[in-house]
């Protein structure tokens, strides 16, 4: 991808030019992302998305030099937020990576003369508030965000504006990876971090309203040359080219979540893909709070009792969700063939993981019998739980069954 602009001087005169042009409105919806260098689909559906690609959409303006196609450079962003932290990842093509600065061991330092992405975030979209350049200071910031280093340092975060201290820096939450095409970064800010010049103790709410855009940047160094040539794309409201002046940044609205609880793919249903997603966020210890059913600050398996009980108003068993644990689920998982079958972490809810470790065992049966919903209809139709029993008898035979009819090591 060739370039033809010296980026320094034009990022001198584009910090420094204003403009008129109106903001462009955005909602945000309420997510809590997974903070792994991995963004999945229901992570994209749950979030607002903003392209930045070739041709631009009213908005995006191609810096001088730019390419003419997706490959060249582009990106799509993921903007969410929760009660805790804003959050941002994106996802972009860029053929000419060129990681160039030194983080020097320990990081936080400005990444901007290197491939990067810029969320820029203006507390309150206050037309007020300032962006001095460093070592000043001000509301108005600009985030260098990056998936390595010439060093090797890996995925880092700055902030132009108020420079973050070495607390502030930790507590912010970064991950990425390089890709065949480009690379992947996403990162949760605290809002204490991101409102600290203005209001540390911010609690978000629905209908708040910030100031949000964004920078891409990819240099070239021709061959291990001094990059002294670059492209930039910028997303200022409404055709306006302004890095500096955070009245032309776009307006972000904090909106609900999209999505009715539980339903973490965002498809509109409460599907198998749901609980087997509330699972692995289980096992994986994070306790990311879009899956924090019960409020507990918590993600167990309390959080997918929630689910099935209440959210789905089924039994732990069900392993079609139709409402009804019965021989037709037996029959599902049994025909599904992973009954103690040695692979680890392969089992869902379809194939018989009912208690969420991703194995199909003996265990299953327990928690599902427990339950006390095998043959007992639909939930809501239940006016007594059976007796304790007569679930174990079921159970009892079931097991006897499965372990008389297990084949032996050696035998056809």
């Amino acid at each position: 991808m060739k370039r033809s602009v010296a980026f320094r001087t034009a990022f001198a005169a584009l910090l420094f030019s204003t403009s008129a042009q109106a903001q462009l409105d955005r909602e945000a919806p309420k997510f809590t992302p997974v903070i792994d260098g991995v963004i999945t689909a229901a992570e994209m559906a749950g979030q607002l998305e903003v392209s930045m690609e070739w041709p631009f959409d009213n908005g995006f303006i191609a810096f001088e030099g730019a390419g003419t196609s997706r490959a060249d450079l582009s990106a799509k962003w993921y903007v969410s937020w929760d009660d805790k932290t804003l959050n941002f990842s994106a996802v972009v093509a860029d053929n000419t990576p060129d990681f160039r600065i030194d983080s020097g061991g320990v990081g936080n330092v400005p990444y901007n003369a290197q491939d990067l992405i810029q969320p820029c975030f203006n507390p309150f979209n206050n037309p007020d508030h300032p962006f001095p350049p460093d070592p000043g200071g001000g509301p108005a910031a600009i985030y260098d965000m990056v998936v390595d280093t010439a060093d090797g340092f890996g995925p880092d975060i700055y902030r132009h504006g108020a420079t973050l201290s070495e607390e502030s820096h930790a507590s912010i939450k970064i991950e990425g990876k390089k890709t065949a095409t480009g690379y992947i970064l996403e990162a949760a800010v605290p809002w204490s971090i991101a409102m600290d010049d203005v209001a540390p103790k911010y609690a978000p709410k629905i209908g708040d309203e910030h100031g949000l855009s964004f920078i891409l940047v990819s240099f070239n160094g021709q061959d291990g040359a001094t990059p002294d040539i670059a492209t930039l794309y910028t997303d200022f409201g409404g055709g306006a080219n302004t890095i500096g002046d955070p009245t032309t940044w776009n307006k972000l609205t904090l909106a609900a979540s999209r999505t009715k609880p539980g339903d973490f793919n965002s498809n509109g249903v409460l599907d198998a893909a749901d609980i087997n997603l509330l699972s692995a966020a289980a096992r994986n210890g994070q306790n990311p709070l879009e899956y924090d059913l019960n409020a507990d600050k918590k993600v167990n398996d309390d959080d997918r009792t929630v689910w099935v009980n209440d959210l789905k108003k089924t039994w732990l068993g069900d392993s079609n969700l139709d409402g009804l644990f019965n021989s037709t689920d037996l029959v599902l998982v049994f025909q599904a063939g992973q009954f103690e079958d040695g692979t680890v972490g392969n089992s869902n809810w379809e194939a018989g993981d009912w208690n969420g470790d991703a194995e199909f065992n003996s265990s299953d049966f327990v928690v599902a019998f427990q339950a006390g919903g095998y043959e007992q209809g639909p939930r809501g139709a239940v006016s007594a739980v059976p007796e304790p029993g007569t679930a174990w008898l079921a159970l009892s035979g079931l097991l006897a069954l499965l372990f008389r009819r297990r084949p032996t090591r050696g035998n056809a």
